[in-house]
């Protein structure tokens, strides 16, 4: 019988390339196993969201129902007002937290690379004050008051946090930027597929 073949180096150690192959693919599962944790974690979070809404509706309706005709009509007036002040809270978290507290986005970054200070403590914590007054679960009726008042509490403590705060100026720059440089490739692209429409038009009548 013949002597067993013996193994290789190679074939005992995996090669740079299959060692940076296995870490990527290692690197991608732990990536994607976290995107599957915080998607979980956010649909829990949405169920007692719509949880606390529609306790919150249900106690509105039973205040609604125990109202005289007139104190009932001042109430819907008061909650239409309410509704209002939520809808812009909430509307304003796409865009970034100077938008949920009502403030204008910094206008540095457009151009500042490293943040800057457009935008003081002091107008923060007034626009907070403010705006508080008016969403607080405590004074505001509609069902999603708890909802915008996280929104601000989290937008507050952020920009009031100066190094999180010169950390999201600089997310927000790049971000605008990303924006703008989009739209310049849109915009090239369409004055592309214009002038190639045109050309063959152009053709098409020419013979």
């Amino acid at each position: 019988s013949s002597p067993p073949k013996s193994s290789s180096p190679s074939d005992a150690h995996p090669s740079l390339s299959q060692r940076s192959a296995m870490e990527d693919e290692l690197e991608r599962a732990r990536r994607a196993a976290e995107a599957q944790r915080a998607r979980k974690e956010e649909e829990e979070k949405e169920l007692m969201r719509a949880e606390r809404r529609r306790k919150r509706e249900a106690s509105w309706q039973a205040e609604l129902k125990a109202m005289k005709k007139e104190e009932r009509k001042a109430a819907q007036s008061r909650r239409k007002q309410d509704k209002k002040h939520i809808d812009k809270v909430l509307s304003a978290q796409a865009r970034s937290h100077y938008a949920v507290l009502g403030l204008s986005p910094p206008f540095w970054a457009f151009w500042k690379k490293e943040g800057g200070e457009g935008v003081s403590t002091k107008r923060i914590k007034q626009a907070y004050r403010n705006l508080a007054k008016k969403i607080h679960p405590d004074k505001n009726k509609d069902s999603r008051a708890e909802d915008a008042f996280d929104a601000l509490q989290e937008a507050y403590e952020l920009l009031c946090d100066s190094g999180k705060k010169r950390d999201y100026d600089k997310e927000l720059a790049a971000r605008k930027q990303m924006d703008r440089e989009d739209r310049v490739n849109a915009a090239q692209d369409l004055a592309e597929n214009v002038w190639a429409t045109s050309s063959r038009v152009t053709g098409i009548i020419s013979t």
